[in-house]
């Protein structure tokens, strides 16, 4: 058997690779553009964000429709800033929609308190009817200010073909993050926003300011 050098395992990896992009442009931070251009292109959307506060339309009305096809979902945790009401409201438009709102404590190296897991990850999967798919991984969250640009946020996305390691990858990913949420239950809307508030209490506080003249606010001391 002939042992491949790392440099050849490399381009074996980037065959199925079509291309990679940085985003969003420095000096048009936007990401909502190219947002709308994967999902009116996609036959469904896999995906996984830590917190979520925007309406269903803010990107595009197409999002409800491509997290209701069989393959799409998305993952979100209750920690705040997520907004519950704007979650119920992509599910009553179909969308399928799971919440990680389950502590898993585990003690720090000093022993000395417990601190509790996020969902903090940030992945958009596009799949395209060409077989083709868009993965996206960084640091947007669906908030305004990420991403309408008004924080320094950075994404890479991954053009690939639906046979590349890489997809099976972050299909498998995904699918784990969405067996540790459960499903949205609209019955207990009540319930999460209670779980959300204790929560809350109990982890240290950060704020987000969700405003349309958010970028002209001083920093807070």
């Amino acid at each position: 058997m002939t042992l491949l050098n790392p440099f050849h395992r490399w381009c074996l990896v980037l065959d199925d690779i079509i291309s990679l992009e940085l985003t969003p442009d420095w000096d048009n931070p936007d990401v909502r553009p190219r947002l709308v251009n994967c999902l009116q292109r996609a036959k469904a959307l896999r995906s996984a964000v830590a917190y979520w506060t925007v309406p269903p339309d803010f990107v595009h009305q197409l999002l409800a429709d491509r997290l209701s096809e069989p393959h799409g979902f998305l993952c979100v945790d209750i920690h705040l800033p997520t907004d519950i009401d704007q979650l119920a409201s992509l599910v009553r438009r179909g969308a399928s929609v799971r919440i990680f709102c389950e502590d898993m404590p585990t003690r720090r190296e000093d022993k000395r308190k417990e601190e509790t897991y996020l969902v903090h990850a940030k992945m958009l999967l596009f799949w395209m009817p060409d077989r083709t798919v868009e993965l996206w991984i960084g640091s947007h969250n669906w908030t305004r200010r990420a991403l309408i640009g008004l924080n320094v946020e950075a994404s890479l996305i991954v053009r690939m073909t639906d046979s590349s390691a890489l997809f099976v990858s972050a299909v498998q990913y995904l699918e784990k993050i969405k067996r540790i949420c459960q499903p949205f239950d609209l019955s207990q809307i009540e319930f999460y926003k209670k779980l959300q508030s204790k929560q809350d209490e109990e982890t240290e506080r950060a704020l987000e300011i969700e405003a349309a003249d958010a970028d002209s606010l001083g920093a807070c001391q």
